[in-house]
């Protein structure tokens, strides 16, 4: 079995540029050295980011995580963001991206507005109770999936176009598989609550450009930019198809992108 620290060597000994996606979920590429705590060891390395990272001072040239760093809490957030610089080389590249706090704000109040200037209106009504479960739920759910895959297994689901400009391409895989889905009620046992709380699921914070701006400049990031899901100062970036899809269209919407290079 390839171990990380072998494939890392076969990587410098290449003289290839050493490319880390941490937090990677499903969404890995073979170029990349990928890392996640539900990794199989085989495409995607086992290990908990809570942890530390399993890689050599100044050893990577460029560092990608999407939709990782909401799940710590801004302690552990700040020592995940420290270590990252601790990996990259000088002048290396980190691209984070995260739920967008700004855009998730904005699109809430302005689908109030329109479903209160449209109370009998079922359309408004949709998206107006999406947004607060966009807003809200990933942050206080205390089961797997939560009020949002409650919202997506019912039968019909309402402003269903709209949910999906919201969240791409998440919804459509979820929802081939959680249509007319019975789930079983939130569990009221404490060990049980805070067992999940703790275990990876839900979002223990938010950020917008600015907070987001001021954490990375305290963990040793400079020239911190804001990008597009299909621009990125890493080359080659669009050919991983990490923040698009194979079609070119976004993977997660309601996303913010930003880079910055290790000082």
């Amino acid at each position: 079995m390839m171990t990380l620290q072998k494939l890392l060597k076969i990587k410098q000994q290449s003289d290839t540029k050493i490319l880390v996606n941490l937090g990677c979920g499903s969404r890995w590429h073979p170029d990349w050295i990928n890392i996640d705590c539900h990794g199989d060891n085989s495409n995607v390395f086992q290990h908990n980011l809570r942890q530390g990272l399993p890689l050599p001072d100044a050893s990577a040239d460029c560092i990608y995580t999407s939709h990782c760093l909401e799940h710590f809490t801004p302690r552990d957030a700040e020592e995940f963001l420290r270590e990252c610089a601790r990996v990259l080389k000088s002048l290396g590249i980190l691209r984070i991206v995260v739920p967008d706090l700004e855009q998730i704000a904005r699109a809430y109040l302005e689908q109030l507005d329109a479903a209160r200037a449209n109370p009998d209106n079922q359309e408004a009504a949709g998206r107006h109770d999406w947004m607060i479960v966009e807003l809200i739920d990933q942050l206080c759910r205390h089961q797997s999936g939560g009020e949002m895959l409650r919202l997506w297994a019912r039968q019909e689901v309402s402003a269903e176009n709209f949910i999906i400009s919201r969240v791409g391409t998440e919804y459509l895989n979820v929802r081939k598989h959680c249509k007319g889905m019975e789930l079983p009620p939130s569990s009221t046992d404490p060990q049980q609550v805070g067992a999940f709380r703790l275990g990876g699921e839900p979002h223990q914070w938010m950020y917008d450009e600015l907070s987001l701006i001021r954490l990375l400049r305290r963990c040793g990031f400079t020239d911190i930019r804001r990008m597009n899901a299909d621009s990125s100062t890493i080359e080659g970036f669009s050919r991983f198809h990490l923040d698009t899809n194979a079609d070119g269209t976004i993977y997660k919407p309601d996303s913010l992108y930003m880079e910055a290079l290790r000082s």
